[in-house]
């Protein structure tokens, strides 16, 4: 063994300081242009690392972003004392064209797929901030494992650039069977493809139904409003393709049908029949920046709700007199129910920068949603909804990304209005599936002012904060566990908004992307405060997640 008098000690030595630095050869940029970006000065602690990434990332980038892909440069650090001269060597060289694009690995997509997205074109000049961005916008389609450019060199003022995909499984089946507080047992099943026929188009069918007193009766619509089951009933189709002609243009078009029990833990008063249909006209912008896009949305809803006379009477007839004079109350020969025919615009202004659509490191999310139903669109479902949503992804330590999501909603009647639809107002609490906010550690629907029922007053303002610290296992297939701490709540007008008044919990869980399936995920949260004024935290609650990705 050693003893102890071999042990050498640490001799850290003295700390050096920058005095001077000395910029030779640059003609592209002055040395104030150069010093900015190098974003270090005299009098400051020599950091090595610090200062190859402002040499190596900063001085690099701002070089090959002008299309001076051989520029290179070198340091000469000249100690005198604890003092530190710097002086930076620079051969800026040519500046690069592109010559060529070339896409390879791609079996299943069709190539002006992949080459819509690269945001540099043969005859461009050069410019690594703008590859970098294709290489973001390509993982963003979630079509391909990995991506992986190549710099050819042709000569020297031209390059080849060469784009290799590996793909993955895009398709998604899924029949499932589950259990939940809102529809009881449910079961169904469907497919996703989105990237149909590699054109990068979306087609999505799905069919769900809840399995609770079905044997009873060949209608799932309950004969009464006092049925204890909530029989459920589902069917939607949707396609999109997200780029018209290879243009920045998408459009789309939807229909869904659903029929809705009440029961004894959700959120229906009233049972119902709906259809909708749906046109989207999509654009991506150019200005701010090309990470934002606007989506236009313009549906027509049919929606019958069954019941007794009066109830229907004083939610939906603004000149409560009688089923005579009701002019949205009708009676088919064996029970009432209230006609709903809603006519809505939707505007969708988001910006998407991330870097990964399943494990994001970096880049942000921001969405604004504004939705207006009947007034002059006509219909008589009238009202207004906006939405605001802000998410960042923070790159930390080793493998650790930090998550942050605000998010804000409101919702105004309009004149002649007395019921606001189930499916818009904000709902939260529990897994966030399949339409409701999330809040892990409280049940599904049990966050707001009516505790597990909400009445037509009710669900009108949201707010709500998100953090996460999440952690890679496993790239292929993605695998991460994460911590988590959120708080929200759900009031009725803005005169009970209090900001310190949110319902609060924290947790831990775990997700993973499965092929052909999406995500499955499992998570244990706590919940602090009170929901159902016993005087006693929510407590632990556990959810599944399955096939559905959220945050």
């Amino acid at each position: 063994g050693t003893s102890v008098d071999e042990i050498q000690s640490i001799n850290e030595g003295e700390k050096f300081y920058y005095s001077s630095f000395v910029f030779e050869g640059n003609k592209m940029f002055s040395d104030d242009e150069l010093m900015k970006e190098l974003n270090i000065y005299e009098g400051d602690v020599y950091n090595a690392e610090q200062l190859d990434f402002a040499i190596y990332e900063k001085i690099t980038s701002l070089y090959m972003n002008q299309g001076y892909y051989f520029f290179n440069i070198n340091k000469e650090l000249k100690p005198n004392g604890d003092q530190l001269d710097v002086k930076f060597v620079i051969n800026e060289n040519d500046k690069v064209s592109i010559r060529k694009i070339l896409i390879a690995g791609n079996t299943k997509t069709n190539g002006n797929v992949i080459r819509r997205e690269i945001k540099i074109m043969p005859g461009d000049i050069f410019n690594r901030k703008k590859i970098i961005e294709s290489i973001q916008q390509l993982y963003l389609l979630n079509f391909f494992q990995t991506v992986t450019p190549e710099i050819v060199s042709v000569s020297d003022d031209m390059i080849d650039i060469k784009f290799t995909v590996t793909e993955k499984e895009t398709g998604r089946a899924n029949f499932s069977m589950g259990y939940n507080e809102l529809n009881g047992f449910t079961g169904g099943g469907g497919f996703e493809f989105i990237n149909f026929m590699g054109k990068g188009q979306s087609l999505g069918i799905e069919y769900q139904r809840g399995l609770q007193n079905q044997l009873q009766s060949n209608s799932i619509v309950p004969s009464t409003s006092t049925s204890s089951a909530a029989d459920y009933e589902s069917f939607s189709i949707r396609f999109r393709e997200p780029r018209i002609f290879d243009t920045r243009n998408a459009i789309g078009v939807s229909f869904s049908h659903q029929e809705q029990g009440t029961g004894d833990n959700n959120i229906y008063k009233y049972d119902l029949e709906s259809d909708r249909f749906s046109l989207n006209f999509g654009r991506r912008f150019k200005w701010p920046d090309t990470y934002f896009r606007g989506d236009w949305y313009f549906s027509i809803s049919n929606t019958k709700y069954f019941g007794e006379e009066n109830d229907l009477l004083s939610d939906f007839d603004p000149d409560f007199q009688n089923a005579e004079n009701s002019n949205v109350v009708y009676y088919d020969g064996n029970e009432y129910y209230a006609l709903k025919k809603g006519i809505a615009f939707n505007q969708v202004i988001s910006r998407d920068s991330r870097d990964h659509a399943e494990f994001p490191t970096m880049g942000s999310q921001f969405m604004w949603s504004t939705t207006i139903s009947g007034g002059a669109l006509g219909g008589n479902v009238n009202y207004n909804k906006h939405l605001f949503s802000f998410s960042w992804y923070t790159p930390m330590v080793e493998k650790f990304v930090l998550f942050q999501n605000y998010k804000f909603g409101v919702i105004n009647e309009l004149s002649g209005n007395k019921f606001i639809p189930y499916n818009a107002r904000f709902l939260m609490g529990g897994s966030g599936i399949p339409s409701v906010e999330m809040l892990r550690g409280y049940d599904n629907n049990s966050i707001g002012p009516g505790g597990n029922y909400y009445s037509s007053e009710e669900g009108k303002i949201m707010l709500k904060y998100s953090m996460e610290m999440r952690y890679l296992l496993s790239e292929s297939p993605i695998i991460y566990m994460l911590t988590f701490a959120e708080a929200g709540n759900v009031w009725t007008d803005f005169n009970e908004v209090d900001i310190f008044d949110l319902k609060r919990s924290a947790g831990i869980g775990i997700r993973l992307y499965m092929p052909m399936l999406g995500i499955l995920g499992y998570d244990i949260g706590y919940g602090f405060d009170n929901i159902y004024d016993n005087g006693e935290p929510s407590g632990w609650e556990h959810h599944v997640i399955f096939g559905m990705p959220f945050n």
